[in-house]
């Protein structure tokens, strides 16, 4: 069984944390999702995403595959789970990308976490790839 993850941040290709992904899957290409707002956290030099339901809001990442059998796979899903501070500060979920295939994604926990935090004016621009240098 193949496994997705949607990146958007600092996991995609060219970032910092990007090392750790590439030992774990193989990048198959840019992807879109709609329904979901980013944010720019300037403070952590990374986006925050939040589900809004709206299909005007487009989040443009990268969809990479898990590599290795099962167990492996679910070994990376929890790898990463500690690195994105499940459940603290996100959650994992299941995505549809453009293309029809489901992903695995990190979400904010934003009532909890991240209302509070994050103003409209760190606003990601809708279907624009976020990178650290900008």
């Amino acid at each position: 069984m193949n496994t997705y993850l949607f990146v958007y941040g600092t996991l995609m290709n060219g970032e910092n944390r990007n090392f750790l992904l590439r030992h774990f899957g193989r990048y198959v290409r840019d992807v879109c999702i709609s329904g979901f707002r980013m944010y720019d956290y300037y403070e952590g030099g990374y986006p925050v995403v939040r589900r809004t339901d709206n299909v005007r809001d487009i989040i443009v990442g990268e969809l990479w595959e898990l590599t290795g059998d099962s167990h492996s796979q679910l070994a990376t899903l929890s790898f990463l789970d500690e690195i994105e501070c499940v459940p603290v500060l996100y959650h994992r979920m299941s995505v549809t990308v453009e293309s029809g295939i489901r992903a695995v994604m990190y979400c904010a926990n934003w009532d909890e976490t991240w209302k509070d935090t994050l103003a409209e004016d760190s606003v990601w621009p809708s279907g624009v790839k976020w990178n650290s240098n900008t």
